[in-house]
């Protein structure tokens, strides 16, 4: 950015790039490199984005407790074996029938096959046995064994939506801390261009008689450096915070189901690569249609500054047919 000044006029131009020139690749590279990423503030926003994702799956994990209760209601009617009895209570710590009281199988009623466990609003009892061969399946029969409430519906199902509520508004809290962290560096970033841009003014200053390179000047310190802040604001949070969750969600279908997950990662990467394209031609159209928009009113304008000439040369109506016509 070089200021010149030709007969009491300056304006602000970018320098030529010369074959000494090394230019990064990326344009946001310009204003914050990538080792910046991790130092203050934006070494902060990684925390927080971190922290938010780890929060996930665990709002997830409420979630699927959540949905269980609601559909199962508390429910559990099932015939299992003898063996599975026992495993049961050791995972529930609720009584079993007589039948199957003693602690190894083989001590138990011969005579018994299979044994009937019913239970009724037992809040996430059959949660627990439907995961017991997943590895968060312990995490589950833990909760159930020391959480009295959820070995109820009602109390359950308070005791899920306050757990649930919490872990929403602390995965908030940290989204806005990252943010805020995002916008401070951000500012800090163009700082140094806005110092520059205050250098030139006060510099090729005086010789501004007309006013009009301060009105450039303006426009580049507000215009432009807000765009470019905006712009790394966006570059950066998507940056630090959509790749971690990414990975999250994907250990997360990996463990739920892993064959099922990759079945369907090939189908929705494609999904995603052709909804971007179509994002990025929707975002090209409104770009033109601005621009196209923006060039007409430059047009029109450049009628009022002609004003007087075209009075003194009594061209009005061709004018304002003109004007018409673009404004059309």
């Amino acid at each position: 950015m070089v200021g010149s000044g030709h007969g009491g006029h300056w304006s602000f131009s970018r320098r030529s790039a010369t074959p000494v020139d090394v230019a990064p690749v990326n344009p946001i590279d310009r204003i914050l490199s990538s080792r910046s990423v991790l130092r203050g503030k934006a070494r902060a926003a990684v925390l927080w984005s971190i922290l938010a994702a780890l929060l996930l799956p665990l709002f997830l994990f409420v979630l699927d407790l959540l949905v269980g209760l609601i559909i199962d209601g508390g429910r559990f009617d099932k015939s299992v074996t003898p063996a599975a009895a026992i495993r049961f209570e050791k995972l529930t710590g609720l009584p079993l029938p007589s039948t199957v009281a003693a602690d190894n199988p083989a001590e138990a009623d011969s005579d018994v096959t299979t044994v009937l466990l019913h239970f009724d609003e037992h809040g996430i009892l059959p949660s627990v046995w439907q995961t017991r061969d997943l590895w968060w399946g312990g995490a589950v029969a833990f909760l159930f064994r020391r959480v009295p409430w959820l070995q109820a519906n009602v109390l359950g199902l308070i005791w899920l939506l306050s757990v649930g509520s919490f872990l929403v508004v602390l995965r908030n809290y940290c989204l806005r801390q990252m943010r805020m962290c995002i916008h401070r560096n951000s500012i800090d970033a163009v700082s140094a261009t806005r110092r520059n841009l205050h250098r030139q003014v006060l510099r090729l200053g005086p010789e501004d008689l007309d006013g009009s390179g301060n009105e450039e000047a303006i426009k580049l310190f507000t215009d432009d450096v807000e765009a470019i802040r905006n712009g790394l604001y966006e570059s950066v949070s998507r940056l630090v915070r959509f790749p971690l969750e990414l990975i999250v969600l994907s250990v997360v279908l990996l463990s739920l189901s892993w064959r099922l997950a990759l079945q369907w990662m090939i189908p929705f990467a494609l999904a995603l690569y052709l909804l971007n394209g179509v994002l990025r031609s929707a975002l090209r159209r409104q770009r033109s249609a601005e621009d196209k928009c923006r060039t007409e009113e430059q047009v029109l304008l450049s009628t009022f500054k002609s004003a007087r000439l075209t009075r003194g040369l009594g061209i009005e109506k061709g004018e304002q047919g003109r004007f018409q016509k673009h404004l059309d």
